[in-house]
């Protein structure tokens, strides 16, 4: 998702592609369906328990768009080398996809207590010695 988005960037740091061809792809590939907008509206109606790791997505999403910021300043300044920026954009990049499989494993949970009813009892199950039952 937002991993993909930052690949693009990528091949323009290492000079394999040029920034107008970076913004051509990402008008091709861009989905208003998809915008994080809705996607901060349905968790904050329907799903708060995904809060916290949105949260650390969006943080992470602000990082990948500072740097990416911080490289096309310097490439309409005509510093179309973007190599020195290549450390810290592989780091992020890696990061986020460790957030987004942890975002995207957090909706399959909240997927099958939703689709689940009984789940939503599971805190409240006790034995018949009032011991909480770990299902």
């Amino acid at each position: 998702m937002l991993g993909l988005y930052g690949l693009d960037y990528g091949y323009a740091m290492q000079g394999k592609i040029t920034l107008d061809q970076v913004y051509d792809m990402l008008n091709k590939k861009s989905d208003p369906k998809n915008s994080f907008e809705n996607m901060l509206m349905l968790v904050g109606v329907y799903f708060p328990r995904l809060r916290g790791v949105l949260t650390e997505l969006l943080s992470c999403r602000e990082s990948l768009t500072s740097l990416v910021a911080r490289f096309e300043r310097g490439y309409k300044n005509g510093e179309i080398d973007g190599a020195r920026f290549l450390p810290e954009f592989n780091k992020v990049v890696d990061h986020l996809g460790g957030i987004e499989k942890k975002f995207k494993d957090e909706i399959v949970r909240e997927a099958d207590f939703i689709n689940r009813p009984w789940m939503r009892l599971w805190p409240y199950l006790r034995d018949n010695k009032g011991k909480r039952v770990l299902l």
